[in-house]
Formats: C-alpha cells, sequence, structure tokens
C-alpha cells in the first residue's frame, strides 16, 4: 500500500496500483486539496507495477520533490518529500521499487546532514561559491567611479524622503485643528 501523508498527519492520500491520481484545488480532482497555494489541477501521481510516478500539471507554484523542482515527471521512492504549493506530503511506501539508476529525477535531498567533525573549520564546512565583482566604471585617469553611482542613488533616495515628509507636512498643516 502507497500513501502520501501530510508533515502534520492531517492528510493521508491512498495510492491504489493502477489508478492515477489528480491533485489540486478543485472539486472536481480526485483528491481536493483546500489551500490556495494550490492551482486547479496541480499534478498527478501513479502507481504502475510497483513504480510511483509524479507529474506536475503546469501549476503556478510548482512541485517539489525533496525541496527540488519538478521540471520532469519522475519516480518516487519512499520517504521522499513531496510539496505541491505550501502543502507537504512525505511518501509513505515501504515496498516500492527504488527507481533504476539511468532514470533521471530529482531524487536527492538539497541539503547534507551529516555531522560536521571538531577539528574542522567553520570555513570547511560551508560552499565556497564565486561572487562575480560588481561591475564598476574606471574613468581615463583608471580612477574607480563605482562610489559615484552610490552616492547618486543615496542622494536621490534622500530628496525623495525629504520631499515626501515635507508634503506630509503640508498636509498636516491644512487639516482643520479638532479643538
Amino acid at each position: 500500500m502507497v500513501y502520501l501523508r501530510s508533515l502534520d498527519d492531517q492528510i493521508q492520500i491512498r495510492i491504489d496500483d493502477g489508478q492515477p491520481l489528480v491533485l489540486g484545488r478543485t472539486e472536481q480532482c480526485d483528491v481536493y486539496l483546500d489551500d490556495p497555494s494550490v492551482s486547479s489541477m496541480h499534478a498527478r501521481v501513479s502507481l504502475e507495477d510497483g513504480r510511483l510516478r509524479i507529474d506536475d500539471l503546469g501549476s503556478t507554484n510548482g512541485t517539489r520533490v525533496n525541496y527540488l523542482p519538478l521540471t520532469e515527471p519522475g519516480l518516487l521512492q519512499d520517504g521522499d518529500t513531496l510539496e505541491f504549493g505550501n502543502l507537504s506530503f512525505v511518501v509513505d511506501a515501504p515496498g516500492l521499487e527504488a527507481p533504476e539508476e539511468d532514470v533521471e529525477g530529482p531524487m536527492e535531498a538539497v541539503v547534507d546532514l551529516d555531522p560536521v567533525e571538531d577539528d574542522r573549520s567553520a570555513a570547511e564546512t560551508t560552499m565556497n561559491i564565486a561572487v562575480p565583482p560588481e561591475p564598476h566604471m574606471v574613468d581615463e585617469e583608471g580612477e574607480s567611479g563605482a562610489g559615484d553611482a552610490s552616492w547618486i542613488a543615496f542622494a536621490a533616495a534622500f530628496v525623495m524622503i525629504a520631499a515626501a515628509g515635507g508634503l506630509l507636512y503640508l498636509r498636516l498643516c491644512t487639516l482643520p485643528s479638532p479643538y
């Protein structure tokens, strides 16, 4: 027996072999999910020959498997996490066949929760992501003009805030006195 169980255990969806289920926010769906983040016809799950398949049906907020967006139909395993909009479910299917290795699909979790060894520094435990330097302008003498743009933005913001404050002050001054 295969089930999708909500993380709060309030919803349990039974999936029978050979009977695909459409999940969505309209009552015409096989499984009605009353949440504004779920599309009217959000996704389809089907169990065939011991394999659980998931298809997103062009939903607005997407379907995620193990916290990764589902971009093409995929196969699920026992313990996988499914998200339809803001609703989260876990696959409860101990007898489910594992997908073949050559089948593409978002089956790996995004986060590695291995414990950090005590002798490792914080720098060794984080991912190093190269961030390109911000583009800046250099004049003919080789001087950077990057500071000029930030001063212009600051001055523009200051002028807008001052103008808004002045308009608010004038409006308050023209209101009739309550006394």
